[in-house]
């Protein structure tokens, strides 16, 4: 696609990595804008650098056992990547633990979640732009009119299918952001929504099948809309609409 965004002077700057920068930016950007204000800096602080090294841990877990023997060979390079190489969901999972452990470490008892619901979305938005322009992430091939040509043939847009979804889920959550009856379900709702598209997406997406017809990403979706699809059941109402 468009590997390369533009130079500055001899310096090449990489569409992949300029647009996950700008999501990491963006994402810190929406979180610090929403939380700065109640609690503590210091909290606030804690908490984001607990998300941010909690992903990036665990989208390079992820990543590293999907590619083992690939970069088994070049470990350290691997890792010392600071942008590129990860999963998404495996940074929602890794984020996940690292807001836990940073509360912990902290003595945070209140539900911390809802902010990242927001911020997460927008900056998954603006790093799949990276992957459309980088030619990573692509769809299985297809002769449908509205297929893009990457990596020698016509594929699915997954890239931009999951562009409109990632900025649709920040506007619709934005939109209920005040209106859900208890703290973290805005959270809930995304790992919820997220999942369930992941799930789908990926019957289309040229990702391998490891289990039972399904890819590595759709057995990890699944626990993730069990546990949140139980939990939304189980409470029996979302922002204030209760199950009769």
């Amino acid at each position: 696609m468009y590997p390369v965004l533009f130079h500055l002077g001899s310096l090449e700057i990489n569409s992949y990595a300029f647009f996950n920068a700008l999501a990491l930016l963006t994402g810190a950007g929406i979180y610090l804008r929403l939380t700065y204000s109640r609690g503590t800096p210091e909290n606030t602080m804690f908490l984001l650098a607990g998300a941010l090294s909690g992903g990036f841990i665990g989208a390079k877990t992820i990543d590293l056992i999907l590619n083992f023997k690939l970069v088994s060979a070049n470990l350290f390079p691997y890792l010392s990547q600071g942008i590129g190489s990860r999963t998404i969901l495996g940074g929602l999972i890794g984020g996940w633990i690292g807001v836990e452990a940073a509360k912990k470490i902290r003595g945070i008892r209140e539900k911390t979640g809802d902010p990242f619901a927001l911020s997460a979305p927008a900056a998954m938005g603006i790093g799949r732009i990276g992957c459309l322009l980088g030619g990573c992430c692509f769809g299985k091939p297809t002769g449908e009119w509205y297929g893009i040509y990457m990596a020698g043939q016509y594929r699915y847009p997954t890239q931009l299918i999951e562009i409109v979804f990632d900025f649709s889920l920040f506007l619709l959550l934005w939109v209920i952001r005040n209106k859900m009856k208890y703290p973290g379900d805005l959270f809930k709702l995304f790992i919820l929504g997220y999942s369930v598209f992941r799930f789908l997406i990926e019957f289309i997406r040229a990702e391998p099948v490891v289990w039972l017809g399904l890819t590595v990403y759709q057995l990890i979706a699944v626990p993730l809309i069990l546990i949140t699809g139980i939990y939304f059941f189980r409470k029996g109402d979302l922002y204030g609409f209760n199950r009769r």
